[in-house]
């Protein structure tokens, strides 16, 4: 049976996935923050993890909803994440089960799920702004230099970094694409 873990879920959020798991024949299963040291094999209930003794705390970095996702086929998990919209519960930080993070403790694995979601959030706004500039390049005829020659940085930037990769640093890149955008 698939499964659903939940993490430091508001009361709404556990209701209504609650409902939707006992349509869809899905377990859910919930955790806070006492577990944020456990490893994510434990906490998915793979054989060979064992409990760690650890006191949770509240950590305010982790201040949010997280859910993974366990024996989903992909189209399963894209479906039931479809289903999940359609009934208001809709989380942001989540990620499947895998033979890498199985091995990583609950903290780590919410630190680099959030970490990917803060870069996502950052390239949809470059990408807006951008969407914006060509709309005026379209409108004007023209092309502006400055973001043109910014873009190709950016994409150098974006294939190249690699685990180099800085979020202040596509922080900087988005900035100074708004402020080239907003001065059009």
């Amino acid at each position: 049976m698939a499964l659903i873990i939940l993490f430091n879920a508001n009361d709404i959020e556990k209701e209504n996935l609650r409902i939707l798991c006992e349509k869809e024949n899905v377990r859910l299963k919930l955790l806070g923050m006492e577990d944020v040291d456990q490893k994510v094999g434990y906490l998915a209930e793979i054989d060979g993890y064992e409990k760690i003794e650890s006191k949770g705390e509240y950590l305010e970095e982790f201040d949010f909803t997280f859910a993974f996702f366990k024996d989903f086929e992909e189209k399963d998990l894209f479906s039931f994440i479809d289903k999940m919209r359609e009934n208001n519960v809709v989380i942001d930080h989540k990620a499947g089960i895998t033979p890498t993070n199985i091995k990583w403790t609950l903290r780590y694995l919410l630190e680099e799920n959030d970490q990917e979601h803060k870069t996502m959030q950052i390239v949809e706004e470059i990408n807006s702004y951008l969407e914006k500039a060509s709309k005026i390049k379209k409108d004007t005829g023209e092309e502006n230099p400055e973001i043109k020659n910014l873009v190709k940085e950016l994409n150098h930037y974006f294939q190249t970094a690699g685990e180099d990769f800085d979020i202040k640093v596509a922080k900087e890149f988005r900035d100074k694409m708004r402020n080239l955008v907003e001065n059009l």
